[in-house]
């Protein structure tokens, strides 16, 4: 995997390594047991407003299931990184004010790729609000029936999405 390669290239060469070790599942799960990573994004983790605009700019395009590319880790068994990552969770849905969705408790998966679609899938299944006027309904939360006609499928918004489980 060279530096100076493009980045897909990269992810793609680093995917075929995992396969070619029988470090990688490829599983469907529920949006609901996973979370972010906190390393994601340098620590940033997730913009609210960006989950919520990423979501209307694919209502507005579609989406095909296996064209998605979540990427995630198992939470780990130690209790101090499990809570780690939890604090770091709670800490972004407190700065989303709202626009994203609350922990459940089941999650056990972190993700490290496709955090802002799968914060929106979260979102949409929450009922959480969103300043997006095209998914809102009349009190200003995402509205799935909305999200059905511009073209979301219904298996999407069951909440089941296949995403690349690192061993």
């Amino acid at each position: 995997i060279g530096s100076k390669s493009p980045i897909l290239q990269n992810l793609q060469e680093f995917e075929a390594l995992l396969k070619a070790e029988n470090l990688i599942d490829y599983v469907v799960v529920s949006v609901g047991k996973l979370m972010t990573h906190m390393s994601n994004r340098a620590k940033l983790g997730v913009n609210p407003h960006e989950v919520h605009r990423l979501g209307d700019r694919v209502a507005g395009i579609g989406v095909k299931l296996d064209e998605l590319d979540v990427w995630c880790f198992e939470l780990p068994v130690e209790a101090v990184m499990q809570q780690k990552h939890i604090d770091f969770n709670i800490d972004l849905i407190k700065r989303g004010k709202g626009l994203l969705a609350e922990l459940t408790g089941k999650e056990d998966l972190l993700m490290v790729g496709g955090n802002h679609f799968v914060h929106f899938l979260r979102a949409v299944n929450q009922g959480c609000k969103t300043s997006q006027k095209s998914m809102q309904d009349d009190d200003g939360r995402l509205d799935k029936h909305k999200l059905l006609k511009k073209g979301f499928t219904p298996a999407l918004l069951a909440d089941g999405i296949p995403v690349k489980r690192i061993k």
